[in-house]
């Protein structure tokens, strides 16, 4: 992935690179002789040279250019970390050791969810003590 990247950004990658690279890697997503030849069209173009970001490279590439915007989707979508993944696998590891193997696999996930979401999870109690306290001033007011 981050092999993709540097070719993409660069303007002095060669068809060569690039080709060996999309065949190797890339070959069921993207037809590399047409990438190739698209992303040599695009790089000279000013908008494309000026461009900093893939995403504002991604934009500058015509919607003609079908298989070079598939590579910058491929490099736009994938995410660079997993620290979500790796912060949920922490909870749970978390949790499962201080609840020991008494936890089943569905109350597992179910305070895996609650640790990670943890702010949505305030909200909802906030809210349901708003609203108990809204239901016995109302009813003690009757």
């Amino acid at each position: 992935m981050y092999e993709l990247a540097a070719k993409l950004m660069n303007a002095n990658t060669t068809t060569d690179e690039l080709q060996v690279l999309i065949e190797t890697v890339y070959t069921a997503f993207v037809a590399a002789e047409v990438a190739v030849a698209q992303f040599g069209a695009v790089r000279r173009t000013p908008a494309w040279m000026s461009a900093v970001t893939s995403q504002q490279r991604a934009l500058v590439c015509p919607s003609s250019m079908n298989e070079l915007r598939k590579l910058y989707r491929i490099l736009i979508t994938v995410p660079v970390i997993s620290a979500q993944a790796e912060r949920t696998f922490s909870k749970s590891a978390i949790i499962k050791s201080k609840l020991r193997t008494t936890c089943g696999q569905q109350r597992l996930e179910q305070l895996v969810l609650c640790s990670v979401e943890r702010d949505l999870v305030q909200q909802a109690d906030a809210q349901k003590i708003v609203d108990r306290f809204s239901a016995l001033t109302d009813n003690h007011m009757c």
